[in-house]
């Protein structure tokens, strides 16, 4: 083991990409500050397979089932797929891991952008973090070297702001940054990781893990290449899906997520104030066909995806809009805004940025913002200075602020829904939208059965990446409930 800093020497068949893996996965103790390296063969990726496989595999070694989540004991793992970083399309998708303290039980989270590819050109198969820094740390990687870095001077930023500094102070505009916001800081119980600023692995407060270690940010760069075992069945296989993928993700290709809120909304699958409703007036105002010419100015994607969904907002008005942030996909625009009675794209827009400026899941958060609003309409809250109001859309933006300061109601809030609830009693469960803790995405399980049969069974609860999506998962589109 090696304090503070060490350089890996990588091996041959990796380095000539014969390999898809470096046979390395980084260890770090923030409580001592070592640093090591578990070295595994061939049979390890074998058993157990991508991202979630790993993060599997350590928490059931090497932690016990009692710990608490946000102790220096839970570890908190970043995890690539096999395939990460290869020329396969819609490969640049990694998992984030730890024991979580939204539900208390195993979980991951998944996120998209370019960290995941960039950590495997790095020369690493995953990091796995333990302990807990006496100061504000982070993470510096870059082609088999690793350096543990002082932070206090990125702690309370936002994650954009953040960014900027580490990139410019390692002179390098290339690197990709995981991060906490302030929220995660804060451990409120559902911060997100948020990875190039907007791609989140937002579910299970993973954030929240990363802050109780006083790790601020991961920061990789990486420039061996990922190699391909069978390289002509890869080119074989990336050929047919380029061939193949306008026809079956052409809704996404024209509108990315967003083309989808009219049409979720009108099958009456989108919670509408908090479950109570369903149908949301001006519910078009929230379509693609005004959100693009309003607000959005370009398209993003991730590592080898063609498909382009993600998009860039920019607005100056009321509400300026900063672009850095991306901009709402349908589970963002669905809980910032219907669920919690809002149409105003700009509004719902500028809750999206505040999210991902502040390191918070936009699912439980719109969630949670969503029950408070229902249990201050019953009048079943008091004794605060403020109490969000379904509608109003400058209610949505000041909770938002309060739950990653952990101020007034926010404190209650960043608690999540489930927790709030017991604290306000007055059979205000009745009323909630939670699986083992953690707020509905947003698929009403009334209507897709298979959801909520995985919001059920599956150990993260109500995770709609961890489940079959109905429809969605059959090629002819038909309900896979009724074969």
């Amino acid at each position: 083991m090696i304090k503070n800093q060490m350089t890996v020497n990588m091996r041959q068949e990796f380095i000539n990409g014969e390999s898809a893996y470096s046979g390395k996965i980084l260890r770090v103790n923030l409580s001592t500050h070592e640093l090591w390296v578990d070295e595994q063969p061939d049979a390890f990726y074998r058993q157990w397979i991508g991202g979630r496989g790993v993060i599997l595999y350590y928490l059931m070694k090497e932690t016990l089932p009692k710990i608490e989540p946000l102790s220096p004991d839970n570890l908190l793992i970043f995890a690539p797929g096999l395939l990460t970083g290869t020329l396969l399309p819609g490969t640049g998708r990694h998992a984030v891991g730890a024991k979580s303290p939204l539900t208390g039980a195993l979980a991951s989270s998944e996120a998209g952008g370019w960290w995941g590819s960039e950590l495997k050109r790095a020369g690493f198969d995953a990091v796995v973090v333990q302990g807990k820094s006496q100061t504000p740390v982070y993470l510096w990687i870059k082609d088999g070297s690793v350096e543990i870095r002082d932070a206090s001077h990125l702690w309370g930023k936002t994650t954009g702001d953040c960014q900027d500094q580490i990139q410019s102070e390692l002179e390098d505009k290339k690197i990709r940054v995981a991060q906490i916001g302030p929220a995660g800081e804060n451990e409120v119980l559902y911060a997100a990781v948020m990875h190039d600023i907007n791609r989140a692995a937002g579910r299970s407060g993973l954030g929240a893990v990363m802050g109780s270690k006083n790790l601020k940010a991961i920061a990789v760069r990486g420039t061996f290449g990922v190699g391909q075992v069978d390289k002509r069945l890869l080119q074989e296989t990336a050929k047919w899906f380029t061939s193949n993928y306008k026809e079956m993700m052409n809704w996404a290709i024209t509108y990315g997520t967003s083309g989808s809120v009219k049409s979720n909304h009108d099958a009456g699958v989108t919670g509408i104030r908090n479950y109570q409703d369903a149908v949301l007036p001006g519910i078009e105002n929230l379509d693609a066909t005004t959100i693009f010419p309003l607000l959005v100015k370009n398209r993003d994607t991730c590592n080898r995806c063609p498909v382009r969904c993600k998009l860039v907002v920019s607005y100056e008005g009321e509400e300026n809009i900063d672009s850095r942030y991306g901009g709402p996909e349908y589970e963002s625009i669905g809980g910032l805004g219907p669920l919690c009675g809002i149409n105003d794209p700009v509004i719902v827009a500028k809750a999206v940025e505040l999210c991902a400026a502040n390191g918070l899941d936009t699912i439980s958060t719109g969630g949670t913002i969503a029950f408070t609003m229902d249990c201050a309409q019953k009048n079943l809250i008091s004794g605060f200075d403020f109490l969000p109001e379904f509608g109003d859309g400058q209610s949505l933006l000041k909770s938002i602020q309060l739950i990653a300061k952990k101020e007034d109601i926010g404190a209650w809030m960043a608690e999540g829904s489930l927790r709030m609830s017991k604290r306000i009693g007055q059979e205000s469960e009745e009323f909630l939208a939670v699986a083992r803790g953690q707020e509905y995405p947003l698929h009403d399980p009334r209507l897709k059965h298979t959801m909520g049969m995985g919001y059920a069974l599956s150990a993260t609860g109500a995770d709609h990446m961890h489940n079959l999506n109905d429809t969605f998962a059959t090629w002819d589109g038909s309900d896979i409930c009724a074969r």
